[in-house]
């Protein structure tokens, strides 16, 4: 999960692209705040996998729950905990091999997280470290979603860019120049505004470079931050996949499942995830 650590580190609270709408995040915020509110308090050992810097719990702020007492994170990237977070999260840890007993946790949740994993094995430990009767919402990427389109936009668009433009080891103004007149080409050319919030910080870096006002290594840092930023797109578009074609038809062929609800959620006529849920019991 590399690709995730970056960006984790940089204090993100959320898997949001930056030109997401205020009112998506708070319709995703009110789908968590739905659910949480139907659980009895904290009578609930809660799972968030997957969970980044715990955006699930920043979204039932309203709800004035303690989860620090009931709800545990884990997530793949190496994301510290600190103080500032919802409720303890460990990173590092991989959902397909959990640091809990068997039958530890009541409910378990992803907000769009556990899609990135090998599904069938984490599955089977998701089974594993659930009680005797349990609960799931996967808030996923779909195929069929806006996110996973522009994903697919930016792959298309910027990653023969990112073959084709490099800094030498020790890169010069020239090479600045030679940049900035490639990523503006790729602007002419290009139809994808999250595509061209990426390229134009390119350009303004290397002409900011080649005037003197800053330095040339903070302009190869920002093609690296480009690089990071289509590996993030192509592990998305790669979740969304995993999750039609693994997750969905996995879940209801595991042991002890009941009950498996399927839905898409829109906003404003356009799909931008699918809510699993699943209801289980082991007697």
């Amino acid at each position: 999960m590399t690709e995730w650590d970056a960006y984790w580190a940089d204090g993100h609270n959320d898997c949001f692209p930056s030109e997401t709408a205020i009112e998506v995040k708070g319709y995703v915020k009110g789908v968590w705040k739905e659910i949480f509110s139907q659980q009895p308090f904290p009578n609930k050992n809660v799972l968030d996998v997957c969970c980044g810097s715990g955006y699930i719990g920043r979204a039932l702020e309203d709800l004035e729950i303690d989860l620090t007492t009931c709800v545990k994170g884990v997530d793949a990237a190496n994301i510290p905990y600190s103080g500032e977070a919802p409720y303890p999260i460990s990173g590092g840890v991989l959902i397909e091999d959990l640091p809990f007993e068997e039958n530890s946790f009541d409910i378990i949740v992803s907000n769009f997280g556990i899609e990135y994993s090998d599904t069938n094995q984490a599955l089977k430990e998701l089974i594993r470290v659930s009680a005797n009767k349990f609960d799931w919402y996967f808030l996923c990427h779909s195929t069929e979603s806006v996110y996973s389109k522009d994903s697919l936009d930016v792959i298309q668009e910027l990653h023969p860019f990112l073959q084709r433009v490099k800094f030498s080891v020790n890169p010069s103004l020239e090479e600045a120049k030679v940049v900035a007149e490639a990523a503006r080409d790729q602007l002419r050319k290009g139809q994808f505004g999250a595509t061209s919030d990426v390229l134009k910080k390119l350009v303004d870096g290397c002409e900011l470079a080649v005037s003197g006002k800053i330095k040339l290594d903070l302009v190869v840092d920002y093609l690296s931050e480009c690089q990071r930023y289509v590996e993030r797109m192509v592990a998305q578009f790669n979740a969304a996949k995993e999750c039609e074609h693994a997750l969905i038809p996995s879940i209801p062929n595991l042991p002890f499942i009941q009950e498996v609800n399927i839905q898409n959620l829109e906003w404003r006529g356009s799909i931008i995830a699918k809510l699993i849920q699943v209801s289980g019991a082991k007697i």
